[in-house]
């Protein structure tokens, strides 16, 4: 087992993130020892993250390359936690959940992250219970946090389109210009143009604010016609080879709406018209899988990556 003096070992903060509650002399499992090696180091709840700082991991100096730009590979924010668990015994594991009634230490906390790993620490060395009981509790009240609650939503900033620093400006497909650019740059422009039918959102709030459609459709057409599609997502492009080749895509007709299948071909060939090719129509909900069925093979693979048995 690898003991590390656990003084000054403070977690790095964002702006604005607070620490909540810290305990030492916490051990990190190895994931492929059995509990039996680990690394000593200070355990730290902030209000957006848990952190676990060793005296090495401070004396390493630059973090690694692959590492997150906001989190350390030894910090988990509360988006990636899927469950945690209290193992009190070999045999006996509790979940902790946000309205538990904490009213004893455990042995090892297990926490399992939605990026397919489980990591373990020990609270062996600890030597204080009624410390230990504080931090679980405090735990339960800061990990699952509802989303007005949530800490990083601070850093949702709005980017506005004057203040590209780039030059020139990166596009970011948010303004009429980049979409026009675009056409121009792939040389499809005599067949296609940018519409302004969904400016301000004003008939999806899934589709860009502008977007490309072949030249024979018009506002008016595209407004009249989105009522008949699922979440009001038209017919938009997507893509041009300089084969020719073109990629359209358009969402499903909503339910019940079969009696107007007529305006579905009405803008598929409007995309004929505007390729002057034959028209491939591929129905994804006939190919893929269903949502459900990606959940339930998300769920296998989840099973197959976190045996329990493992600590990453």
């Amino acid at each position: 087992m690898q003991l590390n003096p656990n003084t000054n070992l403070q977690p790095k903060l964002l702006s604005g993130e607070k620490l909540i509650f810290s305990i030492e002399k916490v051990l990190k499992f190895n994931s492929f020892m059995n509990y039996k090696q680990g690394v000593s180091g200070a355990l730290h709840l902030t209000n957006y993250k848990l952190a676990f700082v060793t005296s090495s991991e401070l004396d390493d100096g630059p973090e690694n390359f692959f590492e997150s730009a906001i989190n350390s590979t030894n910090e988990i924010p509360f988006t990636n936690i899927d469950c945690i668990y209290q193992v009190f015994s070999q045999a006996k594991k509790k979940k902790l959940l946000a309205v538990n009634s904490i009213q004893q230490p455990c042995k090892r906390l297990m926490i399992y992250s939605r990026d397919f790993k489980i990591h373990s620490y020990g609270f062996k060395m600890v030597g204080n219970n009624e410390k230990i009981i504080q931090f679980l509790k405090q735990m339960s009240q800061y990990a699952f946090p509802d989303k007005n609650n949530l800490f990083v939503l601070n850093y949702n900033l709005k980017v506005k389109a004057d203040e590209f620093s780039a030059e020139p400006p990166m596009p970011m497909f948010i303004r009429q210009k980049d979409w026009q650019d675009e056409l121009t740059r792939i040389d499809q422009h005599p067949n296609w143009y940018v519409t302004s039918a969904n400016e301000n959102f004003q008939l999806s709030s899934s589709l860009p604010e502008y977007f490309i459609i072949p030249e024979s459709l018009n506002n008016e057409s595209l407004t009249e016609m989105a009522m008949a599609f699922d979440d009001q997502r038209l017919l938009s492009w997507s893509y041009s080879s300089s084969f020719g080749t073109t990629l359209a895509r358009m969402s499903c007709l909503k339910t019940g709406m079969n009696t107007l299948i007529e305006k579905e071909t009405f803008l598929i060939n409007a995309v004929k018209k505007s390729t002057n090719t034959a028209v491939s129509v591929l129905d994804l909900i006939e190919c893929c899988p269903s949502v459900k069925d990606i959940g339930l093979s998300g769920e296998k693979l989840k099973e197959l990556c976190m045996t329990g048995k493992l600590c990453f």
